[in-house]
């Protein structure tokens, strides 16, 4: 029956209905139904296994992706390179990077099939297993005669430098990019910086957003640079144009990802990240206002949210939890998509700064995790809160700890809970004890 798919009754109906459980994600159905299709010997054609990769693929079951297309591989279906796109992504869920390459060379090789799709989807496998030499060997392999890199090449480039903390190939591979006059896009621009930020290389970030935000053709409309020699930030402003970043002054003029790149939240985003990592929290205030100062909003979108967490991250690591509140409160007002994650900075500026209370309130008001996982805004407020000997508070947080990371991965409430406490101060007092008659007495309620 497989040996021979496209014999058979006809089956459109069986194909509208995998490909209605892919769009609702059911991939066990839409398996089920191709088996089904070859146990009644109907005509299966390659929409049908496509389909019911995509299904496995989208929903993570990328194992099963691949059963659906090594069957594909033995049936007399030739696959075409959207088959091997969709076998390729799957491989990137699992960061299975060499099943990629092998698939890669396969589709070039045995089939001639040459897509620059193609070539993506391996670089950005490349990129999730940290391979980054591997995803610059792709890049630059690339055959001009047959395929051309295109912005999501190069964005699944830079991201496998940037996930690999390589600031060196990041800006490297910037100047690749301006030596062949390709016009970079803002996200991949924005990796660039982040790599820099960090590879504890923030300087060479904070400068090239500065060099591209100058090379902006919208730029000139905009307020003066926070980092301009004429501001307050005077010496920084001075070194900003000393490192210079290889390629940045050699991109062409024009306005990057359609917006004014000094206008854009996301760009914004990455150079305040590169402002916390070397704690210039003046800076990022000041670029936090400028950019509000340009009328652009800073409400509800989660580039808007990584802006304002990253400010107050800046304000976290000068150990200013004034203004590290600040800049929380302000995205709070602005209804900013806000996770735990997102009030830790602002926790450990106070937890650091002896500020307890604050601390404590923060944890309360936070978003609850929401995979039962996030231990480290615990940790830090139950150190703030052993040091300062406030044993009631810190049973009081062991207590909520133990519920909130009730069904954690990583061995539930209790187990986490005791982990935490083996590392805070030798003065809580009788927190432990009350926490364990605390964790018996839920046990013994399960139990009834």
């Amino acid at each position: 029956q497989v040996q021979h798919p496209t014999r058979g009754r006809d089956s459109g109906p069986h194909q509208a209905a995998i490909e209605a459980c892919a769009r609702a994600k059911q991939w066990q159905r839409s398996l089920a139904l191709l088996n089904h299709m070859f146990d009644q010997t109907l005509r299966t054609d390659i929409i049908a296994f496509t389909t019911a990769m995509g299904s496995c693929e989208r929903s993570h079951v990328w194992e099963r992706a691949l059963d659906v297309f090594a069957t594909l591989c033995t049936s007399r279906l030739a696959p075409d390179w959207f088959v091997y796109n969709t076998a390729i992504s799957a491989c990137g869920k699992g960061e299975h990077w060499t099943l990629a390459l092998h698939l890669l060379s396969r589709a070039c090789g045995v089939d001639g099939i040459w897509k620059t799709e193609l070539f993506n989807s391996t670089i950005s496998t490349c990129a999730k297993a940290r391979q980054w030499s591997r995803a610059l060997e792709l890049l630059g392999g690339m055959p001009p005669e047959f395929v051309a890199p295109d912005d999501v090449t190069l964005g699944a480039a830079m991201e496998a430098c940037e996930r690999a903390e390589n600031s060196e190939q990041a800006l490297r591979l910037l100047s690749t990019m301006a030596l062949r006059r390709l016009l970079p896009n803002t996200v991949v621009l924005c990796s660039a910086i982040s790599a820099c930020a960090k590879d504890s290389r923030w300087q060479h970030g904070v400068a090239l957003f500065d060099a591209l935000r100058s090379a902006s053709s919208s730029s000139s409309a905009s307020s003066s640079s926070p980092f301009s020699s004429s501001s307050s930030s005077g010496a920084f402003g001075a070194f900003s144009v000393r490192v210079g970043v290889a390629g940045a002054s050699q991109l062409p003029t024009g306005s990057y990802g359609g917006d004014a790149f000094g206008a854009n939240p996301i760009a914004c985003g990455a150079a305040a990240s590169a402002l916390a990592a070397g704690a210039l929290w003046r800076e990022a205030l000041r670029l936090l206002g400028e950019f509000r100062g340009l009328g652009l909003d800073t409400t509800g979108s989660m580039p808007a949210a990584i802006l304002l967490t990253s400010v107050s991250h800046a304000c976290a690591r000068a150990f200013e939890w004034r203004a590290a509140l600040w800049a929380l409160g302000s995205a709070v007002s602005r209804q900013a998509e806000l996770d735990t994650g997102s009030y830790l900075p602002a926790m450990t500026a106070c937890a650091d700064s002896h500020e307890w209370a604050w601390a404590l309130w923060l944890l309360q008001v936070a978003p609850r995790p929401r995979h039962g996982s996030h231990t480290m805004p615990y940790l830090v407020v139950l150190r703030a809160l052993a040091s300062a000997r406030q044993t009631t508070h810190v049973t009081q947080a062991m207590r909520a700890a133990a519920s909130d990371l009730e069904g954690s991965s990583e061995g539930g409430g209790k187990a986490l809970v005791a982990g935490m406490y083996r590392g805070l101060p030798n003065a809580a007092g009788q927190a432990p004890a009350a926490a364990a008659r605390d964790s018996r007495e839920r046990e013994r309620n399960k139990g009834e």
